[in-house]
């Protein structure tokens, strides 16, 4: 499968996930769930403080493959179409290793060290995050919005890099996670195949 159906895919699946577990954000209005997104962002950038301070790798992933699937409920709740955003123009990548090699690779985000590396720029995304959020609240003149979506692709390109830097299984990662979630739903069913694995 493509980098470009793999994105596809991902948010389909974050889709019918969201629907299933997550009703209750859901139905909140589009500017209360994206200031819930922004602060599970801030969550994983204190998740990744403490795995900076311990260098816990599995802390460091887990909160990566965290980060992604809020990733795609923001993408999805924005109607940003991944693929499009995040390949350029007739770039084909065999799979999301290959893209987020060539985003490692990018002298924007190049960083020997994955701890650091995620830190500092979920941080900094998040704050831009957290301004546009506020800007709303004030009825500001800033283009919140395009801030929002520039920012999901942002965090997008960094998760993908630290991914293949880290060389992360994400599809069996974020598979893993989402039923680990779903099995605390009274509508789970272990043998219903609901993704597209």
């Amino acid at each position: 499968m493509s980098s470009a159906d793999e994105l596809i895919t991902f948010q389909e699946d974050q889709l019918r996930h969201d629907e299933l577990v997550h009703k209750d954000i859901l139905c909140l209005p589009i500017q209360t769930r994206i200031k819930h997104m922004v602060l599970h962002f801030s969550k994983y950038t204190g998740h990744l403080i403490e795995a900076r301070e311990t260098l816990n790798k599995d802390l460091l992933v887990a909160t990566v493959v965290d980060s992604w699937i809020i990733v795609l409920a923001s993408s999805n709740m924005l109607n940003l179409h991944l693929s499009e955003k995040l390949l350029p123009e007739k770039a084909k990548y065999k799979d999301l290793q290959s893209l987020g090699l060539a985003f490692a690779s990018s002298n924007s985000i190049l960083c020997n060290n994955s701890y650091d590396l995620a830190l500092f720029e979920l941080g900094k995304i998040t704050g831009r995050m957290a301004k546009a959020c506020e800007s709303l609240d004030h009825m500001e003149r800033f283009d919140s919005r395009g801030t929002l979506e520039r920012c999901v692709i942002d965090i997008a390109q960094l998760l993908l890099a630290i991914s293949a830097q880290l060389e992360i299984d994400l599809p069996s990662l974020l598979f893993r996670r989402w039923e680990e979630v779903e099995r605390k739903s009274i509508f789970y069913q272990p043998n219903q195949q609901v993704y597209s694995r």
